[in-house]
């Protein structure tokens, strides 16, 4: 079996991990769905509400995330991932204990602190258990843990925020946390194939700044960085500023909002990752470089149809187009990270992940939120309730323009005749 490890217990470890993106994600997004009754209690902007999704969040998610990460590449992952559990989990719960916004602010911040150990770790496991031909169908199935977040989080936390209040949603997502952290202690471990560190430029450089020259200097890496970043600002301002939009826009309730949410970023979503997964895949044994040309097709009509919905004041039609947006809005995730992972040596995996999600959180998170948010606030005096409709529309050139970035990825790799991902990773010095 590749890598060494049964085919039961390499399923067995990615179900783990993808439990756990399953509760990072959901006590990171949950917070949307409570946008309208944290901006009553507190009496926020849109920019304060954009500041607890963006910057706060982003600032120390991105920062501990690379020496997490580059601990992570020389010494026990799971340690890592089993306390950042914890902790997050932890507070989450005091996020909904929060009397004012700067306590609120700061809870959130811890929150940043415990999710930053668990994603590049995950990644590097993940990489080490799963060959590169079927690397992209495990990173799918990773990455079904956001849609299962999203669906707990928007679900639950609607429905729990509209009955018995924004602090008992918080409080039920925290302490599913910890219920998974009790279990994870005992069931999760170090995979028993050793990290072999190649006598490589790649393997001698895991430090943080031969990391980033490194990756900026690939052909094709380079790329794959900025347009996964600007396609994440689109994901994450357009999930964030979702359900407020059917609120304020449709006159959906809380919990109306959330659940469609949920169905369009959990359900459909969910369904649309792994298809896009599969299909890549396959499409990447005649060519490697569709890893990066499926993210730029599918980009395009995802954007018309976000236009289209956000624009549309029928809801029917509106419910029509964005929720077959949602099925490729987060396909782009699973061929990029796959092929992160392909390009770099063992010993810079979680290090790479790192600085893919560095890049991706200050950008995607940091910017995506905030941004669109200070567009709703500075539109209000103009359009009023109807701001927010036209600040989404802020995703469509960003989305266009992180697809333009993924063809020059593709540019940069080989072709099939050169070997493909393989002999470039050789021709970059990557054994």
């Amino acid at each position: 079996m590749a890598h060494g490890e049964p085919m039961a217990a390499r399923g067995y470890t990615l179900a783990i991990l993808t439990a756990i993106f399953t509760v990072s994600i959901m006590d990171r997004q949950i917070l949307s769905v409570l946008f309208e009754a944290l901006k009553q209690e507190f009496e926020l902007s849109d920019t304060q509400l954009g500041l607890l999704s963006g910057p706060a969040f982003v600032l120390f998610y991105t920062t501990l995330g690379i020496p997490l990460a580059m601990y992570s590449d020389r010494g026990n992952r799971v340690r890592v991932i089993r306390i950042s559990l914890a902790v997050f989990s932890v507070m989450t719960v005091l996020c909904g204990m929060a009397a004012t916004f700067l306590q609120l602010l700061l809870a959130r911040v811890g929150v940043a602190i415990g999710e930053a150990g668990t994603n590049p770790p995950s990644h590097s496991i993940i990489a080490d258990l799963y060959s590169p031909a079927e690397r992209t169908s495990a990173m799918g199935w990773f990455l079904l843990g956001p849609h299962f977040g999203l669906l707990l989080g928007l679900f639950m936390g609607a429905w729990v925020g509209q009955w018995y209040g924004w602090r008992a949603a918080l409080w039920t997502a925290g302490a599913m946390g910890l219920a998974l952290s009790a279990l994870v202690q005992t069931a999760l471990r170090e995979p028993h194939t050793p990290r072999r560190g190649e006598d490589s430029a790649a393997a001698k450089a895991a430090d943080l700044r031969a990391g980033v020259r490194f990756i900026w200097s690939h052909p094709g890496l380079r790329h794959l960085y900025i347009g996964g970043s600007l396609l994440a600002f689109v994901t994450n301002g357009f999930i964030a500023w979702l359900p407020s939009f059917l609120i304020r826009s449709h006159g959906f309730s809380t919990g109306q909002a959330g659940t469609a949410a949920a169905i369009m970023m959990g359900m459909l979503g969910g369904a649309g990752t792994m298809a896009g997964a599969m299909l890549t895949n396959r499409l990447a044994r005649r060519d490697p470089r569709w890893k990066a040309w499926a993210p730029a097709l599918g980009a395009v009509p995802v954007l018309c149809l976000i236009a289209a919905g956000v624009l549309a004041h029928d809801r029917m039609v509106m419910l029509a187009c964005l929720g077959i947006a949602s099925v490729g809005i987060v396909w782009f995730f699973p061929p990029t990270f796959a092929l992160v992972q392909d390009l770099v040596d063992s010993r810079m995996r979680a290090l790479a992940a790192a600085l893919l999600l560095f890049v991706g959180s200050v950008i995607g998170m940091g910017l995506g939120p905030q941004l669109i948010g200070l567009s709703s606030d500075v539109l209000g005096a103009r359009h009023g309730t109807d701001a927010l409709r036209h600040a989404l529309l802020l995703v469509v050139p960003i989305g266009l323009w992180g697809a333009y970035h993924y063809l020059l990825a593709a540019r940069g790799m080989a072709t099939p005749a050169e070997g493909g991902g393989p002999a470039l990773a050789a021709r970059a010095g990557i054994s």
